[in-house]
């Protein structure tokens, strides 16, 4: 039998940016991030993250992951 991942409701469709200068970096987040049911946007650079934050609306997102080398 397969594991079933199991997170509180209030979890399911956080809207989550993920910021990376690597693509294989974000692919790889999104995909974990969306079958954990998350809403998620990328962006390649910080200059990109400021303009979806400015274009999502209030509140932007409810999560934002960072590369640390950005």
């Amino acid at each position: 039998s397969q594991a079933v991942p199991c997170l509180p409701s209030d979890l399911h469709k956080l809207r989550v940016l993920v910021v990376d200068d690597s693509l294989h970096g974000r692919e790889i987040l999104s995909e974990i991030l969306t079958n954990f049911g998350y809403l998620v946007s990328e962006a390649a650079a910080l200059a990109d993250a400021i303009n979806l934050l400015q274009q999502a609306g209030s509140p932007p997102f409810d999560l934002i992951l960072l590369d640390d080398g950005l």
